[in-house]
């Protein structure tokens, strides 16, 4: 029988889903030059006898089999269904399919050939665990995503040489060897389970950036990072020395994980580093020249407790975030003039120093505690200078700070449209509070707990659903 689909079922890309299916069709009338997309789901029955036929003005599609010849040049995407798992032969994917998706059960090998060198996009499903042979990946590849079963050997001459994006699943764990990754390659993500020693060679020196995934605790030993690489990204498990070296000078961006706490040596991180975050354990004294003056942003860790001494951070630091537990004394001049953005946790209650907090610094977040102690003539006596302007809104939510900061805007900027109205009107009430001043043309200093996500406390990390939301044009 044919079953109609209504065009709602249908989005701008020009894609199908293969369906495993043999009981049941699908007939489109709608009259149009190609189909957008088709998704639907089907339960495991064997394919034996029908095709799949489209017609390119009455969009007919009748699913289907593994004949994918019929296919109209207007498509260029191909999804196979969750329940697909049966072999495709040689020629059977006709060449103008630029991206295939395999569902998570399908796991046969891909001959070479199956695949046409149109596709620049792979996405494997997780149960697809087979050895790859050479020329089983088109020549044009430039996305390869495996699934989380994926574990074999990859020989030499296996990937791509155009391959620019790599992407390896959950229990990938395998040794790599020199050459075997291409010199093209952009980006690469290792997965949870990743853990094997790396020797210099074997990342290409094209990369850009390097996801560790959280098993990953290899000591990395100079050269074998390339260099250069402008963004690097450590899992929960990695803590291991690092040595002057190990790091190139075009690296920009390093993200250090949940159980990193070593010591950081002067000039082991170079001029040019921007954003440093540091994770949860870390809870290290940080010397003169161990935090290159390049640097811009600077995120501690739920642990860091550790006094910071005059000349430690660098000149040029916008944004400094504290972890929960930081509540040492700030001396004069320890922060920056060229800081714009701090914050700090609860938990802080300590005195600054006058004039400690720089006239640029706009956005604070200072502790409810302070607010609630003392008076706010005594904290503008202890705390900071004249040329702040103090808020404190009220918000008792403690319970994610280490993953939380406060965005909020002073002078004529608005507060961050996420934050509800009512704390508007508290921020408002106190801003006009006549206890403190309000110069229009000075710093603000603003506590709130509120759960708003921006860039300084963000754990970036590689979408695993990216994949599967890539629009074709």
């Amino acid at each position: 029988m044919y079953r109609f689909i209504n065009q709602f079922h249908l989005n701008q890309s020009n894609s199908i889903s293969f369906l495993n299916n043999s009981n049941n069709s699908c007939k489109l009338n709608e009259s149009s030059s190609s189909i957008s997309k088709l998704n639907e789901s089907y339960s495991n029955i064997s394919l034996n006898s029908s095709q799949l036929k489209i017609s390119a003005t009455s969009k007919l599609l009748i699913c289907c089999s593994k004949d994918f010849k019929k296919i109209t040049s207007s498509i260029n995407y191909l999804e196979f269904g969750l329940f697909f798992q049966d072999e495709i032969s040689i020629g059977s994917i006709p060449d103008n399919i630029q991206v295939v998706k395999f569902g998570n059960n399908f796991n046969k090998a891909l001959k070479p050939g199956v695949l046409p060198n149109s596709v620049h996009t792979l996405i494997l499903g997780n149960k697809w665990d087979q050895d790859l042979e050479y020329g089983s990946l088109p020549i044009s590849l430039k996305k390869l995503y495996f699934g989380d079963n994926f574990n074999r050997v990859l020989e030499k001459s296996i990937l791509p040489p155009q391959l620019f994006e790599l992407k390896f699943g959950f229990y990938y764990n395998q040794p790599i060897k020199q050459n075997v990754l291409p010199e093209s390659l952009y980006s690469i993500h290792f997965g949870w389970g990743f853990n094997q020693i790396l020797t210099p060679g074997v990342l290409p020196q094209s990369l850009y950036t390097i996801h560790f995934g959280n098993d990953f605790n290899q000591i990395l030993a100079p050269g074998v990072l390339p260099g250069k690489l402008n963004s690097l990204y450590f899992g929960w498990k990695f803590n291991q020395p690092l040595e002057p070296g190990c790091f190139g000078p075009y690296l920009q961006k390093l993200v250090l994980g949940w159980d990193f706490n070593q010591m950081i040596m002067p000039n082991v991180l170079l001029e040019g580093l921007k954003k440093l975050n540091f994770g949860y354990y870390y809870n290290q004294p940080l010397r003169i020249k161990s935090i290159p003056q390049s640097l811009e942003k600077l995120r501690f860790g739920w642990k860091y407790n550790q006094a910071i001494g005059f000349g430690v951070l660098p000149k040029g630091l916008v944004s400094l975030k504290f972890g929960y537990e930081f509540n040492q004394v700030i001396g004069k001049d320890v922060l920056p003039k060229s800081l714009s953005k701090l914050y700090f946790s609860e938990r802080f209650n300590q005195k600054v120093a006058p004039e400690s907090i720089p006239l640029s610094a706009n956005v604070v977040n200072m502790p409810s505690s302070l607010g609630n102690s003392q008076s706010n003539s005594d904290i503008r006596n202890s705390f900071i200078s004249n040329n702040v302007k103090i808020g404190n809104s009220n918000n008792n939510n403690n319970s994610s700070i280490s993953n939380s900061t406060t965005n909020i805007i002073s002078n004529n900027r608005n507060i961050n449209n996420s934050i509800d109205n009512s704390k508007n009107n508290n921020l408002n009430n106190l801003n006009n509070s006549p206890k403190i001043p309000s110069p229009t043309t000075t710093p603000s200093i603003f506590n709130n707990n509120q759960r708003v996500s921006t860039l300084i406390n963000k754990h970036e990390t590689i979408n695993d659903n990216l994949v599967y939301t890539t629009k074709i044009k």
